[in-house]
């Protein structure tokens, strides 16, 4: 059966430790930091932090993988250092002391039973900076998978926080994090492609108001706005209505002189030519003219062709469907 075993650099050291050699002790005596500042970090600089039996869980490691060293350096690791050049090297302790040895507990004798398998996680603290979500921190938290609940993941991440505060826990979009079934498991938070942010509870509470208050007056303005749509409709299949009479009646002979009140109704206000890509305008609920025309209009004025209202480049929609009429006011103008 294949051994596993880890590759652990800090500088220009680099070993391979066996599965069974992942203890604090013996990390830390190779590499000379103190125990109580251990830990590793994989790849993707994602820390690593031994469990309370003074063990790497391997279950979150990758056999073969790099895995940097780091913690505080031993104060006496230059009068523990040996005299003579030879490298590190492990040793048996001598068969007289094999007695008393038996009687301590052993790194094996201490690892009783399985580990239970931890998780961690990268979690969002946010501000909120112009009715977003801004991260000011990125806090990792290791969870098992009886801590995997909406409760016992704010505990962690309020511990990371060292607050006892209340907090809020939400999605990307800024959505609460609601206790349920789906969220009582740690396939739910094991995800870090699924992105959890952490807010303080008033925070929170600030952010929903305006969020609120944002969608209400999106709304409120929405309604005008349908309005003059459905009115612009309505021109506009009057238009095409317009146009169906002129195919087919053919008999009838209309005079120029005739024409002239409708013609006047899709004249362009600035060439005064039959308009070319008619702009209809919100503000006076008009026809104004061609896009052209108005293209060059906006870039000596914000005001409209016609009524003279404010912020006309907001209120303009280019019209579509009058062709066939607006080519026979070409043709009756000729």
């Amino acid at each position: 059966m294949a051994i596993n075993s880890y590759i652990l650099f800090k500088g220009a050291k680099r070993l391979a430790i066996r599965e069974e050699d992942m203890t604090v002790a013996k990390i830390g005596r190779i590499f000379q930091v103190t125990g109580d500042s251990l830990y590793l970090t994989d790849d993707s600089n994602m820390a690593l932090f031994p469990e309370v039996t003074g063990y790497f869980s391997t279950l979150t490691l990758e056999s073969r993988a790099h895995y940097e060293v780091h913690g505080d350096l031993e104060q006496s690791a230059a009068h523990n250092a040996p005299t003579c050049s030879s490298a590190f090297a492990f040793r048996r302790l001598a068969s007289s002391t094999s007695s008393s040895s038996s009687s301590s507990p052993s790194p094996s004798n201490i690892r009783q039973g399985p580990i239970g398998k931890t998780f961690q996680r990268s979690v969002h603290f946010a501000d909120v900076v112009d009715n977003r979500l801004t991260t000011s921190r990125t806090l990792v938290i290791r969870f098992t998978e009886a801590e995997a609940t909406l409760q016992g993941i704010s505990t962690k991440v309020k511990e990371a926080l060292g607050t006892d505060d209340p907090i809020t826990l939400t999605d990307s979009q800024g959505n609460k994090i609601m206790d349920s079934e789906g969220t009582r498991t740690s396939h739910y938070w094991k995800q870090n492609s699924r992105k959890i942010y952490a807010l303080m509870d008033e925070d929170f509470q600030e952010f929903q108001s305006r969020r609120r208050s944002r969608t209400s007056r999106r709304v409120e303005d929405s309604i005008p706005v349908q309005q003059t749509l459905d009115q612009l409709q309505e021109i506009t299949d009057n238009i095409t209505r317009l146009s169906e009479v002129v195919k087919t009646t053919t008999t009838a002979a209309l005079t120029t002189a005739a024409l002239r009140p409708a013609m006047e109704g899709v004249s362009c206000l600035v060439c005064k030519d039959i308009m070319d890509r008619p702009v209809f305008a919100t503000c006076c609920r008009s026809l104004v003219g061609c896009w052209a025309c108005v293209e060059q209009w906006l870039l000596t004025s914000e005001h409209c062709l016609k009524c003279r209202a404010e912020a006309f480049s907001e209120n303009i929609h280019e019209t579509t469907g009058l062709s066939a009429v607006l080519l026979f006011f070409k043709t009756a103008e000729a």
